[in-house]
């Protein structure tokens, strides 16, 4: 029983950590009239999803 224990508990490391390892670093540069869902708003040009980490300039406006 505690192989399988191990095993479960490996395969959980490995999903967790494929898991992150997808989140991206994305910076906007569409300034304040810029569409969120563009990629070319983004740097790298991607729209961000649930996982990134997202950088937006201090004191920009995004509307």
């Amino acid at each position: 029983m505690g192989l399988v224990r191990r095993a479960a508990f490996a395969a959980l490391l490995i999903a967790l950590a494929a898991r992150s390892a997808r989140a991206a670093a994305i910076a906007w540069n569409g300034g304040a009239a810029g569409d969120w869902f563009v990629a070319a708003n983004w740097t790298p040009a991607a729209v961000p999803g649930a996982g990134d980490a997202v950088t937006i300039a201090s004191g920009t406006v995004v509307a």
